[in-house]
């Protein structure tokens, strides 16, 4: 499983304590997300102890109290 957010485009690793990431793109045009921490799960009940760990972070906005202000990603 790997989680990471995207901020005002930046990316942030949520499996590693928000470490940052770099994106990077090969000759052929691919796209890797380069320090990305993977954890292997074999069930859903892993994979809802590793999301429930992760914090976020909000602040308020005009438009909603606690925006978080960022996308996740989740890919298992």
């Amino acid at each position: 499983m790997i989680a990471y957010r995207t901020d005002r485009g930046d990316l942030f690793d949520l499996l590693a304590q928000h470490a940052k990431l770099e994106l990077r793109e090969d000759g052929a045009g691919n796209l890797d997300v380069v320090g990305l921490q993977r954890r292997p799960v074999n069930n859903a009940q892993e994979v809802m102890e590793l999301v429930g760990s992760v914090r976020r972070t909000t602040s308020s906005t005009t438009s909603n109290d606690t925006s978080s202000r960022s996308h996740a990603i989740l890919q298992v």
